[in-house]
Order: C-alpha cells, then sequence, then structure tokens
C-alpha cells in the first residue's frame, strides 16, 4: 500500500496542461450514471481513467501506488436523481478522505452536476493516517448530526428543512476535518 502519513510534497499548483486536463476530465463526467475516476500527474499526463459502479470505483495496490502526487478526481453520480437543493450533491465520504491519505494525492476532488469539491494537501504532507482521518470524521459526523437535528428541530421538520440539512450535512463534516488537520477544502458552484 501507499504511505499513510504522507509525503512532504505539496502545494497547490497546477500547470496549464493539468488544470485544463482535470477541467475537461470533469466535465465528461459530471454527469456519468456511474462513478469514474479520473488522475493526473503534476505534468498534466493521465495516470488513471476508471469506471465504477453506481456509488464507487475499486482500485488495485498498483493502481493506487501510482496515484501518489496526482491531482485525482471522481463524479458522485447521486445528485443526478436529485432534484432542487438536493441536486448540489454531497461532498466527500470518510472513504474519499482515507483514500486521499493512503494514496498519498496532492488533492483529491469530487465533482456533481452543479458543484465541484476539493481537498488539497498541505505541503509538509498530510500529517495523519487513514485511521486518524476515520476516527475524526466519526467525530465531525457525530457532531454534525447534532447540529442537524438542533436545526430541524428549531425550524420544523418539513421537506425543504430536511433538503437543506441533507445537503449541508457532508459538506460541514468535510470542513470540520479539514479544519483539524489544516487542509485546505473548497466547494464552488460550477
Amino acid at each position: 500500500m501507499a504511505k499513510t502519513s504522507g509525503g512532504v510534497r505539496g502545494g497547490s499548483g497546477k500547470s496549464n496542461k493539468q488544470s485544463r486536463a482535470i477541467a475537461v476530465a470533469e466535465e465528461s463526467i459530471r454527469h456519468n450514471r456511474y462513478e469514474t475516476a479520473v488522475a493526473y500527474d503534476s505534468k498534466g499526463n493521465l495516470l488513471l481513467n476508471k469506471k465504477g459502479g453506481s456509488r464507487s470505483v475499486s482500485f488495485t495496490k498498483d493502481e493506487i501506488a501510482k496515484l501518489e502526487d496526482s491531482v485525482f478526481t471522481h463524479n458522485h453520480p447521486s445528485a443526478l436523481w436529485q432534484t432542487g437543493i438536493r441536486a448540489i450533491g454531497t461532498s466527500f465520504s470518510h472513504q474519499d478522505l482515507t483514500f486521499a491519505v493512503n494514496a498519498n494525492l496532492k488533492e483529491i476532488r469530487a465533482v456533481t452536476p452543479t458543484y465541484t469539491f476539493s481537498v488539497k494537501r498541505p505541503k509538509n504532507g498530510w500529517g495523519v493516517s487513514p485511521k486518524q482521518v476515520k476516527s475524526a470524521y466519526d467525530r465531525a459526523e457525530r457532531k454534525v448530526r447534532r447540529e442537524m437535528d438542533k436545526y430541524l428541530n428549531k425550524v420544523g421538520r418539513t421537506g425543504t428543512s430536511y433538503d437543506r440539512a441533507n445537503i449541508s450535512y457532508y459538506n460541514r463534516i468535510t470542513k470540520l476535518v479539514a479544519d483539524e488537520f489544516g487542509w485546505e477544502y473548497s466547494h464552488r458552484r460550477r
């Protein structure tokens, strides 16, 4: 398996070729009905393009080893079947974040039809193990669940309030985990 503690390489700069390649790849997978993963090295060379199932993509140890220091992007197709605010889709799962650390990615990205989510490795490396990420994610999830219950109790449990809580859920968890470890997390509307 790849290193779990993260390397010392980092930084947020992408080459123009890499940025263009990622943008093209994300537009091509954004509306796929199956999860697709794509990765590029710092020069914009394609390292991986793999189709998965409706909710995940599986990787071999050899594929994971090739991804170190890459920018890895994938789609979250569940948003395709949603309407209204839920069509925004979800941010990262704990599997996404532990994968980023385990593979020592430079950046992990996820796209939905309307949003792009990103977590970047700090210049000094991820600084944590996948097990630490999972523990932090679990703590954040418990906190966010309490926050969402409090919100729903305050505004009432309607379809709209559930939708708002649901769409905020993974975004808020990812933000808490990123803040705990000093990672750069962002999300932007397409």
